[in-house]
């Protein structure tokens, strides 16, 4: 239970794409704030990290932030 957001962020001249998940637990707590960052390696996308960052911090209420690193396969649509 909690939000994600997918989102793109690019150099605006279309060589460099980086694709990101926010992930938000029920369980976040403003007052006391963490986040985890996942990067994903090779040639993964966004979602390369989520066994390991994901796992971690949403079970002890962080946000957890996951990126490609511009080396993904793109933006994933669930659609």
């Amino acid at each position: 239970p909690g939000v994600e957001y997918l989102g793109v962020l690019d150099d605006k001249a279309g060589r460099k794409r980086v694709t990101m998940a926010i992930q938000i637990p029920a369980a976040f707590d403003p007052k006391k704030p963490c986040i985890v960052v996942g990067p994903s390696s090779g040639s993964r996308g966004v979602y390369g990290a989520i066994a390991v960052s994901s796992e971690w911090g949403l079970k002890k209420g962080c946000a957890v932030a996951l990126t490609d690193a511009g080396k993904g396969m793109g933006l994933y649509d669930p659609a």
